[in-house]
């Protein structure tokens, strides 16, 4: 794991990870425990209470029981199996363990369980945050107030509900601005 230093936190103590070299061996010795345990409160801090994201470093060492607090906005980090573009809807599947890819509602076998947070999207094969659970997405397109439901279409949503036989029909989410929805879905649809 990365440096407790480098959290990607709000957190900003302005103390360097070690103290000067300068000094004393003796007043060093004692420093050095000193910042060890406030770099170790900080990532305590930072781990229990959700502050803010792991640094894009650490993603692929981060497992779910680390980052799946509700105060860490259910961040989660896993490897993809397909291209994802930052906010799309995703689904989680078993593929030589956790892994993440498009969801769509062409049937039931890729519902949506979150979306995507890495900014950029996350490439096949490489570790990306995806929100699993309620959140703001960033949806552009999106329309205050509108129920949206998930898409035949990879990742994307829609404000008409599919219908065609074998389908699902899958609420995810409602508009809160032309950027945002409310992701609400607890992962129940209706298969058509």
């Amino acid at each position: 794991m990365a440096q407790s230093s480098q959290l990607n936190s709000p957190i900003q103590l302005r103390l360097p990870e070690i103290p000067e070299s300068e000094l004393p061996a003796s007043v060093r010795s004692a420093l050095e425990q000193l910042y060890v345990s406030i770099w170790n409160i900080v990532r305590s801090f930072q781990e229990q209470c959700g502050v803010g994201g792991w640094p894009q470093p650490d993603w692929s060492q981060v497992v779910p029981a680390q980052s799946l607090i509700i105060a860490n906005n259910n961040r989660l980090y896993v490897q993809a199996t397909e291209a994802i573009n930052f906010g799309a809807i995703i689904n989680l599947h078993d593929s030589g363990g956790l892994r993440v890819r498009n969801a769509n509602a062409t049937n039931n076998s890729r519902y949506a369980c979150g979306y995507c947070s890495t900014a950029g999207g996350i490439a096949s094969g490489e570790f990306g945050e995806v929100i699993f659970g309620n959140g703001l997405a960033n949806i552009s397109g999106a329309t205050p107030g509108i129920r949206y439901f998930l898409s035949t279409t990879n990742g994307l949503l829609t404000a008409t509900a599919p219908a065609a036989a074998g389908n699902i029909r899958q609420f995810v989410g409602v508009g809160i601005s032309g950027a945002l929805i409310m992701y609400v879905s607890s992962g129940d649809f209706v298969q058509l």
